[in-house]
């Protein structure tokens, strides 16, 4: 069975760009960034829990992303994002929540600093036993 559907068609919601998905035992993860290209701005998310799509939540907090990874493990959703930082570069970040939880409004703990903030500067993957393994590249001309 295929199924199309509009994320953003929620009041407040209804653009947005970059998507991610993930999806733990009982529901699917949907972020979205800002509309254009590598625009920084505001990530939300999405979950379809039992055949019923959710109301989207604001995941970014106070931060501004460019690009953002999700993943599961355990009892949690993970977003891990490269948060601008005025004037102009960028720091490795995450925010977790409970898989059936909100995101917190604040920023997000900070994972590394000085990273390029693009589509191809950090991954995010599992291993056997359910450990996140993250990788990036460091900005060295900072």
């Amino acid at each position: 069975m295929v199924e199309f559907k509009n994320v953003t068609d929620y009041t407040g919601f209804q653009y947005g760009s970059r998507p991610r998905v993930t999806f733990s035992s009982e529901r699917v993860h949907v972020s979205f960034g800002p509309v254009s290209g590598y625009a920084m701005g505001d990530v939300s998310t999405r979950d379809r829990l039992n055949g019923s799509w959710q109301v989207p939540q604001n995941a970014s907090g106070s931060d501004y992303s460019s690009v953002e990874r999700l993943i599961t493990s355990g009892n949690y959703l993970y977003m891990i994002y490269s948060q601008f930082v005025p004037p102009s570069y960028f720091d490795l970040a995450y925010k977790s929540r409970t898989l059936s939880g909100t995101w917190s409004a604040g920023s997000g703990t900070d994972i590394e600093t000085n990273i390029i903030g693009t589509e191809y500067t950090f991954d995010i993957c599992k291993t056997y036993d359910n450990e996140l393994q993250l990788v990036y590249e460091h900005d060295d001309s900072q």
